[in-house]
This record gives C-alpha cells, sequence and structure tokens, in this order.
C-alpha cells in the first residue's frame, strides 16, 4: 500500500500547477499583444488578412477566459493544500 503524498508535496505540486498555467496566460497575453500591434502597424493589411488576424485575436482571447478560470481553480487548490 502506498503512502500519502506528504502535505508539503500536495502544495508544492498545486503551486507548480499554478506556476505553469499563469506562465501560459503570460504567453497567451504576449501572443494577443504581438497581434494587435502587428494589426495597427499594418493598418493597410488586405481585408482577410486582416479579419484572419482578427479571428485569431478572439480565439486566444477565449483561450485567455478559459486559462483566467484555471488559475482561479488552481489558487483554491494551493489554498486548500496550505491548509492541511
Amino acid at each position: 500500500m502506498e503512502a500519502a503524498p506528504s502535505a508539503t508535496l500536495v502544495y508544492r505540486a498545486a503551486t507548480a500547477q499554478r506556476d505553469e498555467l499563469q506562465g501560459q496566460l503570460r504567453s497567451l497575453v504576449e501572443q494577443r499583444h504581438d497581434l494587435l500591434r502587428e494589426l495597427e502597424d499594418h493598418g493597410s493589411v488586405p481585408g482577410q488578412a486582416s479579419s484572419g488576424m482578427q479571428q485569431r485575436i478572439g480565439q486566444i482571447d477565449l483561450r485567455i477566459a478559459d486559462f483566467d478560470k484555471a488559475i482561479v481553480a488552481a489558487d483554491l487548490q494551493v489554498a486548500r493544500a496550505a491548509s492541511i
């Protein structure tokens, strides 16, 4: 029979997961800013290209919202692990 992980290991795992999610969120935000900058810098981008970039920004926005929710859940896990 395996022993349950220690409270310290549970806490470290929860904080590592949260940190990873935050890093991925930062990456998505950077991608979004890059696309916005590119749209602004090339105001005369042909319609289809501009539309495609705007669609990509919308997709990134959805992923950012998902990561925001995941980070809230991860924060809760960290808080629970800290109370063990």
